[in-house]
């Protein structure tokens, strides 16, 4: 059982983390991209709710006037958390007075404490908060998790679901390198996923928890998000994919195109790509090889993936292996290594050359070459 003095220091520790984490990351974004406004929305959604424990524990006669903020901010996490999705993927993206909406489990949470704890006289309020020290609900707090828990289930598919499909367009549409600039974002909804999983566990186990563990663990979330949006800063570039990926859902699809059609564009695509070496170069992507053969993107996508079943940078890809395969068997005459062909093939990274090696050959690039000399 945490005793009292370790639930006061535990609140405070967060509260000053917090604090700290919200001051680095708008030193460091100067509040330019979403995760700066992001330490601002997660600050205002946990300080309340911690400094609401404090007073809790602490038998505070400033309970009554902290648990309206902390249970209305409690549930503003999660619709704050998307909005910070949305900002790093979409360039244009702006709150909207319809956005309001998400809030409406905030101004529920709100009304049923007012309309709850209102009427009370300050001994019924205090003998409350005793009944509450104790890991029992009262209304607004079962009323409080009904929506949290909601938001759970409803939030974190539709940013996942968001965020893959901003994924597979940019693989599909951009460099390895842009991809690589998404990849954080995933991985920190993932690591807020498993905390909230343990959280809600571990409340449903044993109500008190929220006054200490919860806490812990969503400060432990807080802390990567300092190291992801200073060392990722220019994830927020990736939203220029994004405008023109809801501009193709907008407009009509074209006319199907006859695979005779198809196989034209995708043979001029590759003639292009070996005479002007483009598949060497590690910044191609669709849009700028598209309008160097003055073709549109969509063409070019359509016939790629409709005549030859594969996408763009597979298309690229393929060439560049190829590429890899030539120059791996004149390594003796070259004076290169198999680590450092990589950057001579189009690829950015030795990894990302390792894979896309393995994937078309079933093999790494050492193995392949081995097993070639064997049969010279």
């Amino acid at each position: 059982m945490v005793t009292e003095q370790a639930v006061v220091l535990i609140n405070i520790a967060c509260i000053a983390f917090l604090a700290l984490t919200m001051a680095i990351l708008i030193a460091a974004t100067r509040l330019r991209n979403g995760a700066g406004y992001m330490a601002l929305a997660s600050a205002s959604t946990t300080i309340p709710v911690y400094l609401s424990n404090l007073l809790r524990t602490m038998d505070s006669g400033a309970f009554e006037g902290s648990i309206y903020i902390a249970i209305s901010m409690n549930v503003m996490c999660f619709p704050f958390l998307w909005f910070f999705v949305r900002s790093q993927l979409v360039r244009s993206f702006r709150f909207m007075p319809r956005q309001l909406l998400h809030l409406l489990p905030a101004v529920i949470s709100l009304a049923a404490a007012v309309l709850y704890y209102g009427p009370m006289t300050p001994a019924e309020i205090a003998a409350e908060r005793d009944l509450i020290e104790t890991g029992h609900e009262n209304l607004p707090a079962v009323i409080n998790d009904i929506l949290l828990f909601g938001q759970f289930f409803v939030y974190f598919p539709l940013m996942f679901r968001f965020v893959n499909r901003k994924k597979r367009y940019i693989l599909e549409n951009y460099t390895d390198s842009d991809y690589a600039l998404l990849l954080w974002l995933p991985r920190f909804l993932q690591l807020f996923f498993v905390l909230f999983s343990v959280v809600f566990a571990a409340y449903v186990v044993d109500p008190r928890t929220d006054a200490w563990l919860i806490p812990i663990l969503n400060t432990a979330g807080m802390a990567s998000l300092p190291y992801c949006a200073v060392v990722h800063a220019s994830a927020a570039a990736i939203g220029l994919t994004a405008d023109s990926c809801a501009e193709e859902e907008r407009t009509a699809a074209p006319p199907a195109m006859e695979p005779e059609e198809m196989r034209a564009v995708c043979q001029r695509a590759s003639d292009y790509a070996v005479s002007s070496k483009a598949f060497l170069r590690p910044d191609i992507s669709l849009a700028v090889f598209s309008k160097e053969m003055d073709l549109s993107q969509r063409t070019l996508s359509r016939s790629i993936n409709g005549y030859l079943h594969l996408n763009f940078f597979e298309f690229i890809n393929g060439m560049r292996v190829e590429e890899a395969k030539r120059r791996l068997l004149e390594l003796d005459a070259s004076g290169y290594t198999i680590d450092s062909i990589f950057a001579e093939c189009g690829f950015r990274s030795r990894s990302t050359f390792f894979l896309v090696f393995k994937k078309t050959e079933g093999k790494t690039p050492a193995v392949w070459l081995a097993e070639r000399q064997k049969r010279a």
